[in-house]
């Protein structure tokens, strides 16, 4: 069960502080299944023990329906990073792009 307590939503037996008082709980388009509460619980407990979350499955399997509801009622701003088969760890961590060195040396004097 999903249960509201002023600054803080509680997720199943995991309670999540909310940064924003007041928040629209209930939107009623969204069907809160014993499934996707004990996943939001899960999801929940990984987030207030500052744990990173990795969701793998199928394509249309609600991963992003799921964080998408527990963002909106936790008032928490969510960044959805789309993983394929072809995502490089550069895509993730950044990476280094060659210069030349009369590019910077040019600054430098200038």
């Amino acid at each position: 069960s999903i249960q509201h307590h002023g600054n803080y939503v509680r997720i199943g037996r995991a309670p999540l502080e909310s940064p924003q008082a007041g928040i629209e709980h209930d939107s009623g388009t969204y069907a809160c299944t014993g499934f996707t509460v004990r996943m939001m619980e899960s999801i929940a407990v990984c987030i207030r023990e500052n744990e990173p979350v990795l969701l793998v499955g199928e394509t249309g399997g609600g991963k992003t329906s799921i964080l998408q509801q527990l963002a909106r009622i936790s008032g928490r701003k969510l960044v959805v990073q789309n993983l394929s088969l072809q995502t490089d760890s550069t895509d993730i961590l950044g990476g280094f792009r060659p210069l030349e060195i009369h590019h910077i040396a040019r600054r430098v004097f200038q």
